[in-house]
């Protein structure tokens, strides 16, 4: 069943957390936007979805202009790279801390034909939606994209729907 009415019906939220490393402060925040669905019987809503998915990370945003610290973003945005809200993100002065896109959407996850991505050409191999980005200027990561399978009678499983990601900062 579609995540996509349960995220209108229930909300989202975020956490915040302010680390203090070497006397200085970063804000952490991890979220998990609006999820949109596509090509099937939810995607008269997708518009709406979009606007929701939107109207979330510019409050976060503002949330973070507040704080006036340096600032690390994680989580499941459930935002394509070329999306109105990842190009927010952008605007505002954040970078993936990967060199490229990972897909942590793929035909091997579960739940893959729920969301109607597989039925698009470009996007039919797997996409990325989960992120790390900071705003944070000169920084070294070291990241990858978790595949994490666990056992389950005679069936293999992951985690999530997602595969997870992990980063090495440093700053």
């Amino acid at each position: 069943f579609p995540t996509g009415i349960f995220d209108a019906l229930l909300g989202k939220g975020y956490q915040k957390i302010v680390l203090k490393i070497k006397n200085k402060k970063i804000l952490l925040v991890n979220t998990h936007l609006q999820t949109i669905v596509r090509d099937n019987i939810f995607s008269k809503f997708q518009h709406e979805q979009e606007h929701i998915q939107y109207k979330q990370i510019r409050q976060i945003i503002q949330d973070i202009k507040k704080s006036k610290l340096k600032t690390i973003i994680c989580g499941d945005l459930n935002a394509l790279p070329n999306s109105k809200t990842y190009k927010k993100l952008k605007d505002y002065g954040f970078k993936s801390v990967f060199n490229k896109y990972p897909v942590t959407r793929s035909p091997k996850n579960i739940y893959w034909k729920s969301t109607g991505y597989h039925k698009s050409k470009e996007l039919r191999n797997g996409y990325c939606i989960d992120y790390i980005l900071t705003n944070i200027k000169n920084f070294n990561a070291k990241s990858e994209v978790i595949k994490g399978e666990f056992k389950h009678k005679d069936h293999k499983l992951n985690f999530s729907d997602h595969y997870g990601i992990k980063s090495n900062l440093e700053f």
